[in-house]
Parts: structure tokens; sequence; C-alpha cells
């Protein structure tokens, strides 16, 4: 991208930026490096004043911040992106806004607000004839953090939620979102650095463990902790093993339960 950088066209160095950050993000999982290049389009995008690219730079921002544990600034940036695409009325971006400020409230173990923005989600897309997240790359994302949920909530309780995040408006699952901020005196969100409390995998486990509730795949995993996949697998096995669970899921909730989240 450096040519575009020299010839000056801002327009086009920003989408080239946000392309490189979805290839980095989807393609090697390598969330670092994603977040650099969102965050440099998103730069160029405020000074160039577009509402709508702005809408998306943000969205895209929001995804990694929540794979890496910021949470605050994940619901900054997802808050902003909705209330834009709310505000272009572009309906379909709201769908997806939607679905990430869901994700983040499994994250955040607001799992009744979850419900209600992945119920108002799923209404607004039958509304435009498209299906839950139709990209495979985030349809992959939201199952991952529906299945979080799905082991922690009662089922009657969910489905009672979602059916009244049907009827929300844009507008109202705005206030929503609004929601998922850690109020003052709360108790501490599940996202901390790794500590050291009583449990029955290793420490590097823990690590692995934490990276799995996050939606790592074993490959990002690999490279995030600097070890082989083949070893990656392997403390999988040894934490369900260890836990006696059978999914990815069932690790993942026992994590965010516990706080172990790591913040890099």
């Amino acid at each position: 991208h450096a040519l575009l950088r020299d010839s000056g066209s801002l327009f086009d160095l920003a989408r080239v930026l946000n392309s490189l950050g979805e290839l980095a993000r989807i393609a090697d999982g390598d969330f670092s490096l994603a977040e650099r290049y969102y965050r440099e389009a998103l730069a160029i995008e405020r000074a160039v004043g577009s509402k709508e690219g702005l809408s998306v730079w943000l969205n895209n921002l929001g995804a990694v911040l929540l794979r890496r544990g910021a949470l605050d600034e994940a619901t900054d940036v997802l808050r902003e992106s909705l209330e834009l695409r709310v505000l272009l009325q572009h309906q379909r971006g709201i769908a997806i806004a939607l679905e990430l400020a869901a994700s983040l409230a499994v994250t955040r173990g607001r799992d009744m607000v979850a419900a209600r923005l992945y119920g108002a989600a799923e209404r607004l897309r039958e509304v435009l004839g498209a299906p839950l997240s139709s990209d495979p790359a985030d349809e992959a994302e939201v199952q991952h953090y529906l299945a979080i949920a799905s082991v922690r909530l009662d089922a009657t309780a969910w489905a009672a939620a979602w059916a009244e995040g049907r009827q929300l408006t844009p507008e109202a699952a705005i206030d929503d979102v609004w929601l998922l901020y850690r109020q003052p005196g709360a108790v501490a969100d599940p996202v901390a650095a790794t500590v050291e409390i009583p449990s029955p995998l290793t420490r590097r486990e823990r690590e692995v463990a934490a990276l799995v509730a996050r939606g790592f795949s074993n490959r990002a995993t690999a490279n995030a902790l600097s070890i082989s996949e083949k070893t990656v697998a392997n403390h999988i096995d040894h934490i369900m093993t260890k836990l006696d669970f059978h999914s990815r899921a069932q690790i993942a909730a026992w994590v965010i339960q516990r706080g172990l989240l790591v913040v890099e």
C-alpha cells in the first residue's frame, strides 16, 4: 500500500488497509496486525469524513478488540458503528453490528442482552431476505458465541429474550449496547491477565483455553503462543479430559465464568 500512500489517494488507501486487516484477521488469525491496519484505515476515514466507510472500519476494529479482550473499547467502537448505520439506514450493516454486539454481550456475561441483540439481528435479516451472518467467517464467529451462551443460559429464558429482541427497533437496540459497559462498583469483567487460581489446568493449558474462548483457531493459537498446531491440539485434548468436556464451547464458557481471558 506504499504506492497508494505516496499517490495521496486516501480513499483507496483506507480500503486497501481494511482489506489487509481482513486478510490478517480471517486468513491468518493475526489479530494484532489486523488491529493495526483497521486503526490506520479508521484514522484516514475520520480525516476524509465518510460516515459509511467509518461505520465499516469501526465494526471491523470492534471485532478484533473483542477477540483481544479490550471490551470497553470494543463497546465504544461498536456503539459508534451501530449509531452511524442507524443514521445511514444501512439495514444489513445494522444487522452485522447487532450480531457483533451480541457476541460482545456473551463475552461480558450478559447473555440475556445477547439474546435480545441476536433476536433483533435475526428479524432484520429476515426482512432483508438475508440469513444470519451470510459471510462464512462471520457465521463461524456468531456460532462460536452462540454455543458459549447456550451452555450457560436456561433454554426457556434464552428463547424469551430472543423473542423480545425480535420486537426491538435498531434505535432501541442501541440502548442495549449501552448496558455492555462495565458499571462502577460492578464485579470485575471476566477479562483479566492470566492469574494463578486453583485449577486443574496448567498455566499453559489456561492460556490455550483463554484463546479458545476468544475464538482463536488452533493455527492462530499456535501463532500467538509460538508453539506448534499439534501442541495446541494436544493441550485442548488434555483440557477436555481434565474438565470432562466435549466441545470448545464448553471450554469457552468455563474460561469466561472464571475470568481467565487474557488481554494482550
